[in-house]
């Protein structure tokens, strides 16, 4: 987390609004692209197999070196703006046979420092950012019927700046079935910043 002092106040730059953040890191040579990673981007992202009832950490994303990479928050962008312009995830997690964990797994997303510090982001159930959509009927608990539309995709909250070397993991916690790393799915948009 980069910190700025204005005056006597130390400001987190995350917390500030996207416009003056965009500027702030402009003004420090970074350079932005905004793309879409996935479980293909095997240079910066490793993801793993985990035992039914195991916790773990099933993806890892590491933010290469000379780079940033913000993960654009709703509660960042300006009043008015269109909310597509924050980052958004979703995933698909299942066994070897394609059957996907239960919708009520429990997820959480941590970013790990350099120092092998390890903080919180967020927590959330599975079915919050998985790509499938689940509705409730009268007669069954929870029904699975299609991929979600992109509109009711996973959209952080707050900013995540990580920085080179850095790492966002996504754990699971007691899956009720075994997860294979060939059936892990991932979609992540976010700004990456090269520093010249």
């Amino acid at each position: 987390m980069v910190n700025i002092n204005i005056g006597i106040q130390k400001v987190n730059v995350i917390d500030m609004g996207y416009n003056k953040y965009l500027e702030y890191l402009k003004g420090r040579g970074y350079n932005r692209e905004q793309i879409c990673i996935d479980e293909t981007y095997t240079d910066i992202i490793t993801t793993r197999s985990l035992a039914k009832g195991a916790v773990g950490t099933i993806v890892d994303i590491r933010c290469p070196s000379r780079y940033k990479m913000i993960i654009v928050g709703s509660s960042q962008l300006p009043e008015g703006y269109d909310i597509d312009n924050a980052s958004s995830l979703m995933v698909r997690l299942a066994n070897s046979e394609n059957i996907e964990i239960d919708p009520d797994v429990r997820i959480k997303i941590l970013k790990e420092k350099v120092s092998q510090a390890i903080l919180l982001v967020d927590t959330m159930l599975y079915k919050d950012i998985s790509a499938t959509e689940y509705i409730k009927t009268e007669y069954t608990k929870i029904s699975e019927i299609k991929t979600k539309s992109f509109d009711k995709r996973y959209i952080f909250g707050k900013g995540i700046e990580i920085n080179g070397d850095e790492h966002l993991k996504i754990d699971v916690i007691q899956p009720n079935i075994g997860i294979d790393v060939k059936n892990i799915k991932l979609s992540l948009n976010l700004d990456l910043w090269e520093q010249e």
